[in-house]
């Protein structure tokens, strides 16, 4: 009875059938899934700066998966790439704080970040500056100063 009042009332809302919702989400979760795991280099790359050990690395990338999967409503793309990083940023920081030195946040590790971002992510510098909430000036020294070291 449950069941046909809530393909009634979606009925009525012209949304469809509720299997086709279920089926639908689940498509968007399966799609979300899978680019992850294509930008899965990237974020562990990201994670690995960040954190001290690979196990907090691996902790790093499963739970932004997860996450990712549920907050993000939009399809995929640049703007979800760049919204799976700064995710992977925070947790990988997350991770740090708990199970690490808690140094994730010294400006030395925002500089390989910031390399990181760069150099093997490919994210612009307009953009890693607002990934991390730094002006664009901060972001090209970082970049600078790690290139005058022969960072890679």
């Amino acid at each position: 009875m449950l069941l046909g009042t809530s393909n009634g009332a979606v009925s009525a809302l012209n949304l469809g059938s509720v299997f086709k919702l279920a089926n639908g989400s689940r498509t968007r979760v399966e799609s979300l899934t899978k680019e992850c795991a294509g930008l899965q280099p990237e974020m562990e790359s990201v994670a690995q700066v960040l954190c001290g050990d690979p196990e907090a690395v691996h902790r790093t990338v499963g739970l932004t998966v997860t996450r990712v999967s549920r907050e993000w409503t939009s399809g995929v793309g640049t703007l979800f790439a760049l919204f799976l990083l700064c995710r992977t940023i925070t947790i990988a920081r997350e991770q740090d704080a708990i199970f690490g030195d808690g140094s994730a946040a010294d400006p030395e590790r925002e500089r390989r970040v910031i390399m990181a971002l760069h150099s093997l992510c490919s994210v612009s510098v307009a953009d890693i500056a607002k990934m991390l909430d730094r002006d664009l000036a901060f972001v090209r020294g970082a970049l600078v100063e790690s290139q005058s070291r022969g960072d890679r």
